[in-house]
């Protein structure tokens, strides 16, 4: 199973122009155009550098009425994916899939910690969803064909896997190396 690409997508989604500030959905909170943003592009630095203290350290000096905006959320994914908080990372992803479900990443974190954390059952039953709102998703098909493999529910497996692959070549590649594969491999080689 993989997960998001959350690192480059954190800093290219969460830095703020000059030309203003965030607007976050749940109570229109906005970042200070200065120093919150300031903050906010440090914090994302040291996540990059996997100097995950000091981009807490950071997030901290945001102003509290901020600090759960989505794009500053979004920053504490791969905080919690590198200290293995898979329980603090599905609370965070679940929330970011609620207020922007339209991102397939958010989907993809959430399942990827709920794998971690909870149970493959969990992350199935997100990444089914996920499916249904991002059926062109190719790393939403390839690890629902992970969870299907793990299930034994192999006819559905290759069916994602096929997708993914179609969708974007490169999951070729990553099927012949993915453990959560194995099921399906060993299923082909008896055939």
């Amino acid at each position: 199973m993989r997960h998001s690409a959350r690192f480059n997508r954190t800093t290219s989604r969460t830095l703020p122009g000059a030309r203003g500030s965030i607007r976050a959905r749940p109570f229109g909170a906005r970042l200070h155009v200065n120093s919150d943003q300031q903050h906010l592009r440090a914090a994302c630095r040291y996540v990059e550098q996997g100097l995950f203290e000091e981009a807490q350290a950071e997030l901290e000096q945001i102003d509290p009425s901020c600090r759960d905006l989505p794009d500053l959320l979004a920053t504490r994914i791969p905080y919690y994916q590198a200290l293995e908080k898979w329980d603090l990372m599905a609370i965070v992803a679940k929330k970011l899939t609620e207020w922007r479900p339209e991102t397939p990443e958010n989907f993809i974190d959430w399942a990827y910690a709920a794998r971690r954390g909870e149970s493959i059952h969990q992350a199935h039953a997100i990444l089914t969803r996920a499916a249904s709102l991002h059926p062109t998703n190719a790393t939403i098909q390839f690890n629902l064909a992970c969870c299907e493999a793990q299930l034994g529910n192999l006819d559905p497996a290759k069916t994602c896997l096929r997708r993914a692959i179609e969708i974007e070549g490169k999951f070729r590649v990553m099927a012949l190396e993915d453990p959560d594969l194995e099921p399906l491999r060993a299923s082909l080689a008896a055939d």
